[in-house]
Order: structure tokens, then sequence, then C-alpha cells
């Protein structure tokens, strides 16, 4: 659980930065979010039922990216990457002009998937854009601490543990954040990303 446990957090940060539009129908996806806060008696979340979901919320709102986010999500929990992979790159493709917090999202989303499919060269093309436009938020708020969060393990998906520890431990973090940090630090020392890759696609 320890190498999955920091890639759960990178993921929730990444959701965190999602903004609900009141103005549209948002009916499936709503139902999509429920599903997945919801657990059988053996702890199993039913991703096929959200999936179906988010897909229906993309077809009827083809320019909500949080519908999009969570579909390429759940397809990675159902280890479907290519289809995991195609979600991405169109959604990249189609909101490549837009400043929207999610959109590094895709990109890691993407190189991921490169990964574990061991095309290195096309997953870290996604990671460096990734980590570039993170620094650019960084840059502009040193709070964002889901920037650096995610920095840091973009870093660590291209296999440079000990750059995000020297990352993270050069800048200034507040007091309500240390307590969390603290534990990605740890977790990032012998953090072996291809394993908690591997416990991600098997979860479903």
């Amino acid at each position: 659980m320890k190498y999955l446990s920091y890639l759960i957090i990178i993921i929730c940060l990444f959701s965190c930065q999602s903004k609900v539009d009141k103005h549209i129908n948002l009916e499936s996806y709503s139902q999509g979010i429920e599903t997945l806060r919801q657990v059988d008696t053996v702890g199993n979340t039913d991703y096929p039922k959200a999936l179906s979901l988010f897909e229906e919320s993309v077809k009827t709102n083809p320019n909500h990216i949080e519908s999009r986010y969570w579909k390429a999500l759940c397809e990675i929990h159902m280890n479907k990457l290519e289809e995991a992979l195609q979600t991405s790159e169109l959604t990249i493709k189609k909101f490549e002009m837009e400043e929207h917090s999610l959109m590094p999202s895709f990109l890691i989303y993407a190189g991921i998937i490169e990964r574990i499919n061991e095309n290195m060269d096309s997953a870290n093309v996604y990671f460096i854009q990734a980590k570039y436009e993170y620094e650019k938020r960084f840059k502009k708020d040193e709070n964002d601490f889901a920037a650096l969060m995610n920095i840091s393990f973009v870093l660590s998906c291209m296999d440079k543990n000990e750059e995000a520890l020297e990352f993270i431990s050069s800048v200034k973090i507040t007091n309500d954040n240390k307590e969390l940090l603290e534990q990605i630090k740890a977790d990032i020392e012998d953090y072996d990303i291809d394993k908690a890759l591997k416990m991600l696609t098997n979860i479903y």
C-alpha cells in the first residue's frame, strides 16, 4: 500500500482542482462521483458503472473537462489503457488553448500510460510538459501545494526521486501542509513508480 499511497494523494490533489459549472446538466457526472464514493462489503468500487456515467456525461457535455478527468481515471483503474490514453490525448488536443487547472492532469495520465506501455520516450514528453505547466503555476503562487506535489510526482515518474526530494526540501511550506509533506518525503525516498502503477491498474 505504501507505493500506492503517494499516487492516491496526487490523484486527490487533481480532483481538488475541479470546479463544477452549475449552468449545465451534470446529472450523470454527479451520479458517477457518487458511485466512486461507494464501496461494497469487501471494499471494491463499481468502476464499470462509474465509467458508463462519465461516458454519458462527456457525450452530453463535451466541454465538461471534469467528466473527462474521471472517465480517464476509471479507464486506468479498469486497465483500459488504450481508451484512457485516447481520452487524455483528445482532451489535451481539445483544450490545449485553455489554461484549465486540470489540463496538466491529462498530460500526467498520458505519461503514466505510456510508461506502463514501456514507451519511455513518449512518456517523458508528457511528463516534461506537465512539469513545465506546474512550474509556471508554482512560480505564480508558491503556496500552491497541489502544484508543488505534482512537480515532485512527475519527477518521480521520470525516475528522479532524488531531484524530487531536493525540490520539496527547497521550498517553504505552511504549517497546515507540513505533516503531509513529511509523509510524502518519506514515500519518495524509496518510491517505486512501476510498482505503484501496477497496483493502480489492478484495483478493479
